[in-house]
């Protein structure tokens, strides 16, 4: 049984220059903050994501170089992330089921450069709008601790990537939770309740 909190349309780039001059295009990630939640998880089986999309302030590419777990609790290990296009018609949620599914098993690519190179479509004007602007972030993550019954949380996604010859940062406000099995309960301790870059 998965609880989701619904996320707003709009988007931000609201990144930190790590290194460089700060030339080249800007990844914009959702500006709500949205979380997902799923009850009755066993230890070791992967639960796979896309709900993130992706686009940029402008033209050109950038290359998402890796993906940190933030303020991982009770277990949580992100096993791995991966990016592709969306397809045309819709952007959220193309994995139906993320219980016992791989990223690879949905159609991300396993291995990069993982590229997003499309503009925002609000940034573009209509006349030349293209369908498949946007990029969606999969992950794959999982309990990976069976000693605790203890809810397994993540606060969010950090997104490491390079721009030209920058190189980048931004966070992406989508909590997860992973609750243990409960003998059929909704456990209220396994509640979305926050969400918050890395400390």
């Amino acid at each position: 049984m998965a609880a989701a909190v619904a996320m707003a349309a709009s988007l931000v780039a609201c990144d930190s220059l790590l290194a460089g001059g700060g030339d080249g295009p800007r990844l914009v990630v959702p500006d709500a903050e949205f979380g997902v939640r799923h009850d009755h998880v066993k230890a070791g089986v992967p639960y796979s994501f896309d709900d993130v999309v992706l686009c940029l302030d402008e033209a050109g590419e950038v290359s998402v170089e890796s993906v940190e777990l933030a303020n991982p609790t009770g277990g949580l290990a992100l096993l791995g992330f991966s990016v592709r296009r969306e397809y045309p018609g819709s952007r959220l949620n193309y994995i139906e089921n993320p219980e016992g599914t791989t990223l690879e098993r949905e159609g991300f690519p396993n291995h990069g450069p993982f590229v997003v190179g499309g503009i925002c479509p609000s940034l573009q004007e209509p006349e030349t709008q293209a369908e498949d602007s946007m990029s969606l972030l999969g992950v794959e993550l999982a309990r990976s601790d069976a000693s605790t019954d203890e809810p397994a949380y993540g606060t969010g996604f950090l997104i490491h990537y390079r721009s030209e010859d920058d190189r980048r940062s931004v966070f992406v406000g989508f909590s997860v939770v992973l609750c243990p099995e409960g003998g059929g309960r909704r456990r209220p301790d396994c509640d979305i309740t926050e969400i918050r870059p890395p400390d």
